[in-house]
């Protein structure tokens, strides 16, 4: 056991193991230096939809259910819950997550890398080392990694490259152990593997290629004789329709009975992202794209977020015929050396086959981006590695300067690569410069511009991206939400409807086209557009905050009270909608649900004056002066001019007795607001129960002097003595939300 722990690093003498730890920190170091940068980088793209306006990651709750298994990419949705939940939409937090998962990727291909040098080119402990450590670094510095690093939502290609490798690792560890000796230990790294790949599947659908993996690396490592395979299909055939089974689960194919007469073709749709490419077509282009892929590799220059990447007609269009012939070349070669240098056997067919879901007969709607290279970065490695193992051999002090002086280009190279990511400006306009026939890239730039203030900068990019593609829906939305935020709304409306022309399901254009019409005064129009709205994405937060809005302005504060407790349930941590709801709910006298909620928003945002004001008020409602006396009171010291806050304290405190402190309160009422009708009759009626006549006479005639003609005042005053202290006891309404409903998604 010993010597097998001793093949990948782990010995059971401390001292052993200390020797591996400079490796783990130089990793660190490395990973932390050439990412410094990115901390306080902000969403983009993706970031959106996956994180600001997924409503699932809200509450980490939701991912603690049976079905969870059936939804995509569940383990890194639930990482992003739990980043919401301690750091809410702070970006530090998650990018701190995504470079914590990279390093430990780093680690993994460190100890990886150093068992296949030593098992395959049979480098001795010092040689191994080396190597490894510098295909780990490889891995790490690679400006190429930036994309699944830097871009927050391309966690997943991290994660599922985490567990990938540790379904890896574990399988070789399975098989180093002699069976007679520790079955229990050989059958416990089966099951780690077995179960890291199901993590890793469930982090992102491209480790669909993990058995394929798991095959070439016993292949490579172990057995390569006929005989051994004939006997080992038996075992393996099982495992692998195990993992097709799960991967099957996950994607949907059990959710409803099973038509055998339409399986096949059930299975056909499910591996298709897009129907607008052709399998033929798509595979066509990844031969162009793997070749570009390999340049990028080797020179990692003129690098994009979003390349837009044209799909090829046919395998005669363009430049397909001489990929095809340079891609199997490359194959060619890897079998050309399979015995003479198998580890870098193993670290081209590592690539070729970890591309292969997202590079091969899988239509995806992008045909190129550099996070699908996240994982196949590991084969790069081995062969770097091994090729500086090389080098040392022969020149070892050129070697040593060699891998050092890669490493460093490397690493600046990453860093600068980082620091495009510091704003959306600066990262969209790097991709614009780069291809300036990518319509999406200046839609994004005119939104980063937007967000800016600079108006006339977006609407110049909105228009040029609309003319380069006239039925790109999104631009179009979001040109309709800068018209309308200017006060151009029937240009807008104009714009989302031709947005919803191309696509009649834009759930976000129905809410803003909802929002606009209401801005005209069309209630009903407006609820019809949200309501439709709502039929294709029942947890819009802004679709159900709108509603809510017009349902209260319109005095339906039932449907109201109910599209708030929805929006609320999407952002329980909205202290601005708790009090919107508790405030629906106080008019509707359920005082007991209005108070909860006031008292939410208070643990929310402790500072809320108007939350200390409101629960105050409906404390009151339930009779509990007391309790009301220091809300009223929290919320003077939080708005010393709070005008409500002391005449409804001077109410309550006349209601309890206490007439002497009653008066100081409306004085300073009036003081806040000297013409104030209330606020001198509180005054005037206070001094009138103290006996202080002319006192209380002087307030009621500067009342009547600030409203003559009001019947209504005199009253009043003329039936003092049978009155009582005039009071506000609704709560402040909350501000209107206006625009709340005007998002977009890059």
């Amino acid at each position: 056991m010993e010597s097998f722990m001793s093949n990948i690093g782990f010995y059971p003498v401390k001292s052993r193991c200390l020797r591996y730890l400079p490796a783990v920190i130089l990793i660190c170091f490395v990973a932390v230096a050439i990412y410094s940068n990115t901390f306080q980088s902000p969403f983009v793209f993706d970031d959106q939809p996956t994180i600001q306006e997924n409503a699932k990651i809200r509450n980490p709750g939701n991912f603690f259910t049976p079905d969870v298994l059936r939804s995509p990419r569940p383990l890194v949705d639930f990482t992003f819950a739990l980043n919401y939940h301690f750091g809410k939409l702070r970006v530090f937090g998650y990018h701190l997550v995504n470079l914590f998962i990279h390093i430990a990727n780093g680690i993994l291909v460190f100890f990886l890398s150093r068992m296949l040098f030593r098992k395959l080119s049979g480098m001795d402990d010092p040689d191994s080392f080396l190597a490894a450590l510098f295909a780990a670094l490889i891995f790490i510095a690679h400006p190429l990694q930036t994309q699944a690093v830097t871009y927050i939502a391309q966690r997943y290609a991290a994660m599922a490259a985490f567990f990938y490798l540790a379904a890896v690792l574990s399988y070789i560890l399975a098989r180093d152990v002699k069976s007679a000796q520790n079955p229990l230990t050989r059958y416990g790294f089966f099951l780690a593997s077995f179960f890291s790949g199901v993590l890793a599947f469930l982090s992102k659908q491209n480790s669909a290629s993990l058995p394929l993996a798991i095959l070439l690396v016993e292949y490579v490592c172990y057995d390569q004789s006929r005989r051994g395979w004939g006997k080992k299909l038996v075992l393996i055939l099982p495992g692998v329709a195990l993992c097709g089974f799960v991967y099957a689960y996950n994607m949907g194919l059990f959710r409803q009975e099973i038509q055998f007469a339409t399986l096949l073709e059930d299975v056909s749709e499910m591996a298709r992202e897009t129907q607008g490419i052709s399998r033929w077509r798509y595979l066509c282009t990844q031969f162009n794209v793997i070749s570009i892929y390999i340049r990028l590799l080797l020179i990692p220059i003129h690098q994009n977020l979003d390349y837009l990447y044209p799909f090829k007609n046919g395998f005669f269009d363009g430049a397909t015929p001489y990929a095809f012939i340079f891609l199997s070349g490359i194959l060619f070669a890897a079998g050309w050396i399979r015995k003479k240098i198998p580890v870098v056997f193993l670290g081209i067919l590592w690539f070729f086959v970890t591309l292969s879901v997202e590079s091969s007969i899988i239509p995806i709607r992008d045909a190129l981006f550099e996070h699908r290279l996240y994982l196949p970065m590991f084969g790069f490695s081995l062969i770097l590695g091994h090729g500086g193992n090389r080098l040392l051999a022969k020149w070892r002090p050129w070697g040593y300067v060699g891998m050092l002086l890669i490493l460093i280009l490397l690493s600046v190279s990453t860093f600068y690569r980082n620091a495009i990511w510091r704003d959306e400006v600066s990262l969209w306009s790097d991709v614009a410069t780069k291809n300036p026939s990518n319509f999406r890239a200046l839609a994004n730039l005119g939104i980063a511009y937007q967000d800016r203030g600079e108006i006339k900068a977006a609407l110049a990019n909105y228009d040029a991206a609309i003319r380069l593609s006239p039925d790109y829906y999104v631009v179009l939305y979001d040109k309709g939400v800068l018209l309308g935020q200017m006060g151009r709304t029937e240009e807008a409306i104009a714009l989302f409807n031709e947005a919803l022309r191309i696509k009649p399901n834009y759930a976000k254009a129905l809410v803003n086209l909802g929002v606009a019409v209401a801005r005209k005064g069309d209630s009903g129009k407006a609820i019809a557009y949200l309501q439709q709205a709502l039929t294709i994405q029942p947890d819009s937060f802004e679709a159900n905050l709108n509603l809510a809005t017009i349902f209260a302005n319109n005095g339906k504060l039932e449907s109201a009270a109910d599209h708030y407790l929805r929006a609320l349930r999407m952002e329980p941590d909205n202290a601005k909608l708790h009090s919107k709801v508790g405030v629906v709910l106080h008019v509707l006298s359920r005082y007991h649900d209005a108070a909860d909620h006031f008292r939410e928003a208070i643990r929310i945002e402790p500072n809320s004056a108007e939350a200390y004001l409101n629960l105050a008020n409906s404390q009151m409602s339930l009779n509990m002066p007391d309790e009301a006396i220091q809300a009223y009171k929290e919320t003077i010291r939080l708005n010393p001019a709070s005008l409500e806050g002391y005449t409804n304290l001077g109410v309550v405190l006349m209601k309890t007795g206490d007439k002497e402190e009653a008066v100081k309160q409306f004085h300073a009422a009036v003081k806040i607001k000297p013409d104030s009708v209330e606020a001198r009759i509180n005054l005037g009626s206070a001094l009138y129960y103290q006996g202080k006549v002319p006192e209380a006479m002087e307030q009621f005639g500067i009342a009547l002097q600030l409203k003559p003609d009001s019947k209504e005042i005199f009253d009043k005053i003329n039936g003092i003595i049978l009155s009582k202290p005039v009071t506000s006891k609704e709560p402040v309404k909350s501000p209107d939300p206006g625009n709340s409903g005007e998002s977009r998604r890059p």
